[in-house]
């Protein structure tokens, strides 16, 4: 049986499409985010920094996966024809979660509402090597209480230049392994073919609750005006010199 891998920025309710897909209980926790799903490994699938997610790591959950959905973020590791014949050799097809630029704003403040770190679970454990990196702390030194600093207040100008480079390059690096889906189409319009078979009805109740309680800085304006520039910053920086080296 084919098998698929949801590969979704932070933000985009990732986990909360593969629960469904799989016909698993929806498991919603602070913010309205959704609980990841019950595995027995490690989902290294989720490392933000494509230098962590080795072959090896890649291959482990791919025979260990039972679930026909499995969640996954930017996965520009299949650059490199090494992680698509794993895909082959398991029988993975990937669905890639694109997103427009008006829609940046938005998925970057679901990302920084949802992805607080707080009391640390095993299966929370790709949660905070991915918070530990991006926060650029000393793995010899950080504590919790630096750890869970949270964002004070969201600025409009902030959020769009903390992610929207990463972004661009995300929704750039596509290629014939991966069925494109779109976020409109799941999350808005409820029309896409993902959803075919399954409770729209159902679907749409879960969507809108798992929106966050939050008003203001274009969240959810679905058509903001939005600077044409994306700046690079230290995390589209590791990404573009990855890509340059295996791409």
């Amino acid at each position: 049986m084919t098998k698929y891998i949801i590969e979704y920025t932070a933000g985009t309710k990732g986990d909360l499409l593969c629960r469904f897909l799989n016909n698993s209980e929806p498991k919603f926790i602070g913010s309205n985010r959704t609980e990841p799903a019950e595995v027995k490994y490690i989902n290294w699938l989720k490392l933000a920094n494509p230098n962590w997610l080795t072959l090896d790591r890649f291959e482990e959950v791919l025979s260990l996966n039972t679930h026909k959905y499995v969640p996954a973020h930017c996965l520009w590791v299949t650059l490199d024809s090494r992680y698509v014949e794993l895909l082959n050799r398991y029988d993975y097809k990937i669905i890639k979660l694109l997103f427009e630029p008006k829609h940046f704003i938005t998925v970057r403040i679901e990302s920084i509402l949802k992805n607080m770190v707080q009391d640390i679970l095993p299966n929370q454990i790709i949660d905070l090597i991915n918070s530990v990196w991006f926060k650029g702390l000393d793995w010899n030194t950080f504590t919790l209480g630096i750890l869970n600093n949270r964002v004070k207040k969201i600025n409009k100008e902030m959020v769009w230049y903390s992610r929207s480079a990463v972004y661009k390059l995300y929704i750039e690096n596509v290629n014939e392994n991966k069925i494109l889906v779109n976020y409109e189409d799941l999350y808005l319009n409820f029309s896409s073919d993902l959803l075919n078979g399954y409770d729209l009805d159902q679907w749409k109740s879960l969507v809108e609750k798992s929106w966050c309680d939050y008003d203001g800085e274009g969240y959810r304006d679905w058509n903001p005006e939005v600077p044409k520039h994306c700046p690079p910053n230290d995390y589209s920086d590791v990404i573009e010199k990855w890509i340059k080296e295996n791409g």
